[in-house]
């Protein structure tokens, strides 16, 4: 049975000063699929979905949402109508904590009792394999992971349609990286249609049913994940097969010039940021 189509923008234009951002654009997703949104460093990729969000307008083309054309008045105006964007760089009150935040960006904050409130985000956030382990505590206190968790969370209540999550693994691990990858094929399996912007290819071709790329504000490629590689990705992104960075002539090292050993430190609340760290540095 097809997919519904949830998102449909063509030939969106956008330009800041001389500077044109995108020119003639067009972007699409359904529900339960994954599209992946590719490109360098200023090819265009947040600005796009930044207008399929509501935050800016566009200078031309036209954003059909189930069918409907539609313009955005506001990021608000957008997610009413099922569009929930995840940012690079997150959107916290830091000195607030996760259930503060989450009742904040949900209308919530002094309506539930803390108690209450602490629950409903605790019950929500195992829910969705999100671990929150104490709604409590300030977000400043909380790993870059579970941060973005409170993001997501955010995001995910009540259940959007289409989800944008813009670079969600630049400051994850590795494992933070294959938790999120996991979370989005479930919430794709729920129907929710996803658009994933990264510059990793590996990472876009483990999770996406279908990528875009972008370059230079321009659309270059499109098609099925299946029939692409890291290869065909970096060429389309690049324009030019990478060339391999000369090697500098290899020395022995030098003398010791740094060593660190047994460092620890402890942040606010007494939560340890660092245990136990030892390394050397050399000369050279």
């Amino acid at each position: 049975m097809p997919r519904e189509a949830l998102l449909h923008a063509e030939g969106i234009e956008k330009r800041f000063g001389p500077v044109r951002a995108l020119q003639g654009v067009g972007v699409e997703c359904r529900a339960g699929e994954i599209l992946a949104l590719l490109g360098e460093n200023g090819a265009g990729k947040s600005t796009l979905m930044e207008i399929v969000g509501g935050a800016i307008a566009p200078d031309a083309g036209r954003i059909l949402w189930k069918g409907e054309e539609r313009r955005w008045r506001s990021p608000a105006d957008a997610r009413r109508a099922g569009i929930a964007i995840v940012h690079q760089h997150f959107m916290l009150v830091p000195t607030a904590s996760a259930a503060e935040n989450f009742a904040l960006a949900r209308g919530y904050l002094g309506r539930l009792s803390r108690r209450r409130l602490g629950e409903t985000v605790t019950t929500l956030a195992r829910s969705l394999g999100l671990e929150i382990p104490d709604p409590h505590r300030p977000v400043e206190q909380l790993s870059v992971g579970e941060q973005q968790r409170v993001e997501i969370l955010k995001a995910l209540d009540p259940p959007p349609d289409l989800l944008v999550l813009d670079e969600p693994t630049a400051v994850l691990t590795p494992e933070e990286s294959e938790g999120l990858m996991e979370l989005l094929r479930s919430l794709a399996a729920r129907g929710t249609g996803i658009i994933l912007i990264t510059h990793k290819l590996k990472e876009a071709l483990s999770v996406a049913d279908r990528v875009v790329v972008l370059r230079r504000g321009n659309e270059v490629a499109r098609g099925d994940a299946a029939g692409e590689n890291e290869a065909s990705l970096a060429l389309a992104m690049v324009g030019r097969t990478p060339e391999a960075a000369p090697q500098p002539p290899r020395s022995e090292p030098g003398p010791c010039e740094l060593a660190i050993r047994g460092l620890s430190l402890l942040g606010e609340g007494g939560r340890r940021i660092l245990s136990d760290i030892s390394f050397d540095v050399s000369a050279g």
